[in-house]
């Protein structure tokens, strides 16, 4: 089931835009901020994003900035404005721009073609499943790992990684650091998951094994949904 987040101040419209989505077969999260917004995506990794406007207490164009450096989720902005309102959305990052005098229907289909044609979209959540994302985690942490979990056990090159978490080109040492605390912290709290290195290729996230208590008060070993080939390492 495709997840999608709603961000709109106008809680009638954003229920029933939730609404006629559920009704279509989406899992919706809605909010009315932009910061609970942009929460939402952090911790969810939606497949989509339908945002309004005008979303306090910032503009949609300086929502989207920071939305397309955390998610390669497709985004719709939802607004009210002509040619000029749809080209600043566009040129901003939105890959729609839907007028909401539109009917729920188009929009619904709008929705179904932005995934068909998103390839990082999949209806099973992909290999790796729903993504869990420890408290302990810095925002930085969060940021690489959802990064790295939308491109689905992909390899990402460490220059991606670089300009698609900082959003610049911060030093190769800053971000091997930021990858074996993610490792180190992702295998302490047992989630499952773990950023690997491809030599020669660039870091992706696989599944690994998770110990769990056993009745006699051992331990047994829950193998990983998917496994990944080769050697691999954080370098």
């Amino acid at each position: 089931m495709p997840r999608l987040v709603i961000i709109d101040p106008d809680e009638a419209e954003r229920r029933s835009i939730a609404a006629a989505l559920i009704s279509a077969g989406f899992e919706t999260l809605q909010s009315s901020s932009s910061v609970e917004g942009l929460l939402q995506v952090l911790d969810s990794s939606p497949h989509l994003i339908i945002l309004a406007e005008e979303i306090p207490p910032l503009q949609a164009a300086e929502l989207l900035v920071i939305l397309t450096r955390v998610s390669r989720a497709p985004i719709i902005v939802l607004g009210g404005g002509g040619e000029p309102e749809e080209v600043s959305a566009l040129e901003s990052g939105a890959d729609s721009y839907f007028r909401r005098r539109a009917s729920l229907r188009l929009l619904t289909a709008r929705a179904n073609a932005l995934l068909r044609r998103y390839p990082g979209y999949d209806h099973s959540f992909g290999s790796l499943g729903p993504i869990p994302i420890p408290i302990s985690l810095t925002p930085t942490e969060r940021r690489l790992l959802i990064c790295l979990r939308n491109h689905d056990g992909r390899p990402v090159s460490l220059e991606e990684l670089r300009v698609e978490v900082w959003g610049e080109r911060v030093r190769t040492d800053t971000a091997k650091y930021y990858l074996r605390r993610l490792q180190h912290k992702l295998k302490t709290e047992q989630c499952g998951l773990e950023p690997v290195c491809i030599r020669g290729i660039g870091y992706r996230l696989v599944a690994t094994e998770v110990e769990s208590p056993t009745r006699m008060g051992g331990t047994a070993r829950i193998e990983p949904s998917t496994r990944h080939l080769g050697q691999a390492g954080i370098a």
